[in-house]
């Protein structure tokens, strides 16, 4: 055997017979895996010897004995040791484990005498009539809630939470004395671990896998556990188990900007009828949003955005009546809003920015009449934007650019009381500024470039020293919307081009507030006529074709030349030739 070797890898094989006393001479070896074979006799005390030894296993063989001590020293072959002793190695003659040696999932477990015909063998996996337990963690066949924290602890590298936390592995403190426990009557009734260096090594690095578990789904013992926080543990890993259902008196579970947190929403969770609030943001789930979410009727706080969630928004969104924030964006979702979340009269804020939600915004969000913020910016919604708002007496923000929107600005919107925020830039919305904006003096940011607006500006909203940073002292109107045959990126004058920028000669701009400039048509002067003179509602039967995206020859009343040049206009319905 050669001195130099650092890695032996034999295990699963069916190799016999007793191991070498020469295994001892590599002095160098780190990895000595030797599992699931038929190896006989004892283990050589020379394996003692190896001190470059970081990782050996020799579980499931027919193995006697006692393991050489020098195997056994402190943390030296691996992390359990310094808690099992020898039993992390093998576990001893008359125990068992399903690993075959003590680890996170708990201590050795006795095996009856009287039903053992194979009891002086080491690392054992299994014991006839017995089954081992998970958590338990002394090996006494049965599972304590301070197991479960041990459990939890040793599963997620526990050693290097800090200082704060070394307790935890001292079974001789009580559950209600460790950190990041509160008691209720002696009972846990919360776990907050929010500055617990959760699955990290020594270095602050991301330890392997198989030193962080996650959440165990025995945790659910814990009966009375009414509080999870585990915020920001960037590497923790695992999932949410569906044994979360059985923590029936849970009402706050945190395991937001956890990014290594994978795998879908249990529906189980929709029997946590106490759960307040439920905080996934900025982590890594997946799967459909539950509807069974929405049977929470204390619910007050749902923020699942920056996930990988798909799928649509359940229609029964409207059953979570006590719906204060209701957060879904940055996510993959397509469809359309449910008119049910008219039924969210508690809902404060709601946003579902940065998605593919499609369709219009229902009427129905006018019944949301607790309403503070709509955010729905950079999605594919379409339709006009909802009268039904100005109904909402609380709105302050309202945030929609970057959609398909259509129609007119609702001047109910220019009424309310306390929006201070509107911003329904980069839509297709056509007409003027109604003058109920200008009049509102609570309007203090106001975006409505990349639209098709035309003037008249209201002039009160260009002498309004407070709106949009002050600028209309510099710019005037241009600060609300850049005038024809001007253009700024955000549609309206700012100080980072020194307002707005004038078009070169062979380009202008047909609407107030455009981003860019344009080689005007005669298509986009008769569309700016036809929104102008609110062709919306003109008869039908006399503007056939008209914004098509057909040549403007195939639209009513326009006459062309054979080769597409422009004479005439009619407009029967004006009695104008």
């Amino acid at each position: 055997i050669s001195s130099s070797l650092t890695s032996l890898n034999l295990g699963l094989n069916s190799i016999t017979g007793t191991l070498p006393p020469e295994l001892g001479r590599m002095k160098h070896v780190v990895q000595l895996n030797l599992p699931l074979n038929d190896f006989e006799g004892t283990i050589p005390f020379e394996l003692g010897r190896l001190l470059e030894l970081k990782e050996l296993n020799l579980t499931s063989n027919r193995l006697e004995g006692t393991i050489p001590r020098g195997l056994c020293d402190e943390g030296r072959v691996n992390n359990f040791v310094q808690f099992y002793s020898c039993n992390a190695i093998l576990c001893p003659a008359g125990t068992f484990h399903i690993d075959g040696a003590a680890n996170s999932q708990g201590a050795c477990r006795s095996c009856p005498k009287a039903k053992d015909s194979l009891s002086k063998l080491l690392g054992r996996t299994t014991c006839e009539e017995e089954d081992f337990l998970i958590g338990d963690m002394d090996g006494d066949g049965r599972q304590s809630p301070r197991e479960m924290l041990v459990l939890f602890y040793m599963q997620n590298s526990g050693l290097t939470w800090g200082e704060k936390y070394s307790s935890w592995i001292n079974t001789a403190v009580t559950n209600c004395e460790l950190p990041g426990i509160t008691c209720v009557g002696f009972e846990i009734a919360k776990i907050d671990l929010s500055d617990a260096q959760l699955c990290t090594d020594q270095n602050g690095k991301q330890v392997p896998p198989d030193q962080c578990r996650g959440i165990p789904s025995e945790l659910a013992l814990l009966s009375n556990l009414e509080v999870i926080a585990l915020p920001r543990r960037q590497f923790l890993r695992g999932s949410i188990p569906t044994e979360i259902g059985l923590l029936s008196k849970l009402r706050y579970l945190d395991l937001s900007h956890c990014p290594e947190m994978k795998g879908p929403i249990p529906t189980e969770i929709g029997i946590l009828n106490h759960m307040k609030v439920l905080n996934l943001a900025n982590s890594h789930f997946t799967g459909t949003i539950p509807s069974e979410i929405f049977q929470l009727t204390q619910l007050e706080k749902l923020h699942l955005s920056a996930n990988h969630f798909t799928g649509t928004i359940p229609e029964q969104v409207g059953n979570a009546k006590s719906l204060r924030e209701f957060m879904i964006s940055r996510l993959f979702l397509k469809g359309t809003i449910p008119k049910s979340i008219g039924k969210l009269i508690a809902v404060e804020n709601f946003e579902l920015y940065g998605s593919s939600i499609e369709g219009t915004i229902p009427k129905e969000i006018g019944k949301c009449s607790s309403l503070k913020r709509l955010d729905a910016f950079n999605n594919n919604l379409t339709g006009v934007i909802p009268t039904t708002l100005g109904q909402i007496e609380s709105l302050q923000i309202i945030h929609l650019k970057k959609n398909q929107l259509t129609g007119k600005l609702p001047e109910e919107i220019g009424n309310l009381k306390f929006v201070s925020w509107i911003d329904v830039s980069s839509n297709i919305l056509s007409g003027s500024i109604p003058p109920s904006y200008g009049n509102n003096r609570m309007i203090k940011d106001l975006r409505l470039g990349g639209n098709r607006l035309h003037a008249p500006i209201p002039s009160s909203l260009c002498n309004n020293n407070k709106i949009n940073g002050g600028r209309t002292r510099t710019y005037g109107c241009d600060a609300i919307l850049c005038p024809l045959g001007y253009y700024d990126a955000t549609g309206y004058a700012n100080d980072s081009n020194g307002g707005c920028t004038k078009c070169n000669d062979d380009k202008t701009t047909i609407y107030l507030g455009s981003t860019s400039c344009v080689e005007l048509r005669p298509e986009d002067i008769l569309s700016m006529f036809y929104d102008v003179m609110r062709g919306e509602l003109w008869d039908e039967s006399e503007v056939h074709m008209w914004k098509s995206k057909t040549g403007i020859c195939h639209w009513d009343g326009v006459v062309c030349e054979e080769d597409g040049t422009l004479v005439s206009l009619s407009f029967p319905l004006t009695q104008a030739d």
